[in-house]
């Protein structure tokens, strides 16, 4: 199973480079480096963009989620559509596999999230949220998968503050999440660069009312 620090080993390797170069280029120690590869520990959060820059991926790559997460944009309205109708019949296949129910909660969060983005509707808002939520929360309580768990997490505070629930969010970051370093939905938020475009998409309306 992947973690951040099997992505981080494999990204050093790639570039040809020791635990010890890749150290001193991000002022750590070679322990630090390693801790992370043998999934010891996890990068400082101030830390993550430069690992990203340096490597040239994106956050949400760093933390397994550059297949699930996307923004809504760059996906397109369409395809949005089509993962959450795929999502809805694997998980009606497999009721049982939190893998599923945590796709399918990314799939209702995108798709509510595009549907306000790209042509305001909200027809569906209220009932997309509210499911993903449920899918989250349905990993987060009944599966063993740490990673799994991390991403439910992750997920949920998106979508909470999507919904301005922001203190529920705030408690979940402080409570679920499992990196001491993250206490707030807000530093959640720009660990991904869906939590990137909510923030400016909730900026946007703020500013317009």
């Amino acid at each position: 199973m992947k973690t951040i620090g099997s992505v981080i080993r494999e990204l050093r390797k790639e570039k040809g480079i020791s635990q010890e170069e890749l150290s001193i280029i991000l002022g750590v120690t070679s322990q630090a480096v390693s801790k992370w590869e043998n999934d010891n520990g996890l990068p400082d959060i101030s830390l993550l963009v430069p690992i990203a820059d340096y490597f040239d991926v994106s956050l949400d790559y760093l933390f397994l989620r550059n297949d699930a997460v996307c923004d809504a944009k760059e996906l397109g309205y369409d395809k949005i559509k089509d993962r959450y109708t795929k999502a809805r019949e694997k998980l009606r296949l497999y009721p049982h596999n939190y893998r599923y129910h945590l796709d399918l909660a990314d799939a209702e969060y995108q798709l509510a999230f595009a549907e306000l983005l790209n042509d305001g509707s909200s027809d569906r808002f209220d009932e997309l949220t509210q499911d993903a939520l449920l899918h989250y929360e349905a990993v987060i309580d009944n599966t063993r998968d740490d990673e799994l768990i991390k991403r439910a997490i992750v997920g949920k505070i998106l979508t909470l503050r999507f919904l301005e629930r922001t203190e529920e969010a705030d408690w979940s970051a402080k409570f679920e999440y499992p990196d001491p370093a993250v206490t707030t939905a807000e530093q959640i938020m720009m660990l991904a660069s869906r939590g990137r475009a909510l923030k400016e998409y909730l900026v946007k309306e703020n500013c317009g009312n």
